[in-house]
């Protein structure tokens, strides 16, 4: 005798209750300087996995803040967004800034939810500018093949190159 094997199909259909962002807007980040750029600082809700951060640009740009580029793009030009997690979280951003009066706002996303919760009211404003021009550097001969190179930065200067 021959033995038939059976296999059963099985259908569940498992609806998970959704936990909508709140529809209160979250609070601001907070903009500042810091020795590697402009730092924006958020605590996330509990339930966002995710979060949009936008930079006004004085003249009425909006720039989305992109993970993968490390700086903030067109909006639109990235469609990924950072995830957070459940403490203050902060981002470095050293590219993709121009001059002048900027600003940030944010919002959240939840595990379940496809769009994203209302957008925060706007951070405290930073005013972005280039660096006065750079004092002449010494140069002190320490050798016959080398030199000892001195400078000081600019005010709210970061980098330097020589």
């Amino acid at each position: 005798p021959r033995s038939a094997t059976t296999l059963c199909k099985v259908a569940a259909q498992v609806t998970l209750p959704k936990k909508p962002m709140a529809q209160e807007p979250p609070e601001p980040p907070v903009l500042r300087f810091g020795a590697r750029g402009l730092v924006v600082e958020f605590v996330p809700p509990k339930t966002a996995v995710n979060a949009a951060i936008y930079l006004h640009v004085e003249g009425g740009a909006k720039l989305y803040y992109c993970p993968a580029a490390k700086s903030f793009v067109a909006d639109g030009a990235s469609n990924k967004m950072p995830e957070v997690g459940r403490r203050k979280e902060k981002i470095i951003v050293d590219k993709g800034l121009g001059e002048g009066k900027v600003s940030a706002t944010i919002c959240y996303r939840a595990a379940n939810e496809m769009g994203c919760g209302p957008e925060s009211p706007h951070s405290n404003t930073c005013h972005l500018a280039r660096p006065a021009k750079p004092c002449a550097p010494q140069v002190t001969p320490v050798g016959k093949d080398q030199v000892h190179v001195e400078f000081a930065l600019p005010a709210l200067s970061s980098k330097a190159s020589v």
